[in-house]
């Protein structure tokens, strides 16, 4: 009897366990009205809820695109509207538009968040949406009276005249100065400027980033925010991705098979983690923003192109 027992308490556990995590975090997206017409614009306003410790990632804002008729236009930053050492809130807007009447539905939005590194995801709820006809115009216009010729007196001609006058004058100034400019010697063109490689200018930058002591002096938030931009500028100049447009999960799914699969996870995970300090106001140990610098440069030192082509020939081999 005991052995059936223990089997039944220990399944129990593991059934119950993943929601604990979940239990951590709330999700919630309102819509401001139900209603709206034909190329209109509504808001949906996306809340999270979330303990400390708690790793929000990117929400998945793109299955509104899947809607039918349903197009989403833009998405503001992440907003805290509350944080303290129990709970975190976070808001951001979506500002959605529609080019079709008819009853739709908005989709669950999937929200992903990783608790002692395994990653949940949880997800609103559907809303509903009507959209009406552009309702027609039902102001009456008066019927148009017709035209009354005035005979031409000789001061009409006046205007034409003076704009012919000043089209000559311009013409004339403008022949002199393309006669002279001709006639004057042509300076050789400038050399072109030396190509800067993308890892030394960014480099370069950390370089001078570090220098600056930004988050030595309490400018965090500007610390991360300059880290990741050079980062960003960084990948687009280095494998042409639009890195500086993306959200760091977009970066992820570009990058795949760009770089070695540690490589591009360690990216994410600097990524996020500067994410974080900028949109939710995170404060994280000082020896966080050393470590994220470290990282930052070796990856650009681990993707230049003497070394990938290094580290491609020993995967060869």
């Amino acid at each position: 009897m005991r052995r059936p027992f223990f089997l039944f308490f220990w399944t129990l556990i593991i059934f119950f366990a993943p929601s604990a995590g979940r239990a951590q975090v709330g999700v919630e997206a309102t819509l401001d009205s139900i209603s709206m017409f034909v190329g209109g614009k509504r808001t949906v306003r996306l809340k999270v809820d979330y303990a400390p410790g708690v790793l929000l990632l990117e929400p998945g804002i793109q299955v509104i695109d899947t809607a039918k008729a349903i197009e989403l236009l833009s998405s503001s930053p992440w907003d805290t509207t509350r944080a303290n050492d129990k709970v975190i809130t976070l808001e951001k807007d979506l500002l959605l538009t529609a080019w079709d009447s008819g009853y739709f539905q908005i989709p669950a939005i999937p929200v992903n968040f990783e608790i002692q590194g395994v990653v949940h995801t949880l997800y609103t709820e559907i809303l509903p949406l009507r959209v009406n006809l552009t309702p027609p115009d039902t102001t009456a216009l008066m019927p148009l009276k017709p035209i009354i010729d005035e005979p031409l007196r000789a001061e009409d001609f006046i205007p034409y005249l003076i704009g012919l006058l000043g089209a000559i004058a311009v013409s004339v100034i403008l022949w002199r100065l393309l006669r002279r400019k001709k006639q004057a010697p042509q300076a050789p063109p400038p050399a072109p400027a030396a190509e800067i490689q993308p890892h030394v200018l960014a480099l370069e930058k950390f370089r001078k980033l570090e220098e600056a002591q930004l988050w030595q002096k309490g400018l965090v938030v500007d610390y991360h925010t300059e880290l990741t931009f050079i980062l960003r500028e960084y990948l687009e100049a280095r494998f042409g991705i639009l890195a500086l447009e993306s959200t760091t999960t977009e970066i992820g799914e570009q990058m795949e098979h760009r770089v070695p699969e540690e490589l591009r996870a360690e990216l994410i995970k600097l990524l996020n983690t500067s994410d974080m300090v900028k949109f939710a106001k995170a404060e994280p140990p000082a020896e966080i923003h050393e470590q994220l610098l470290g990282h930052a440069r070796n990856f650009i030192n681990s993707t230049t192109p003497a070394s990938a082509e290094a580290s491609a020939g020993a995967a060869s081999h």
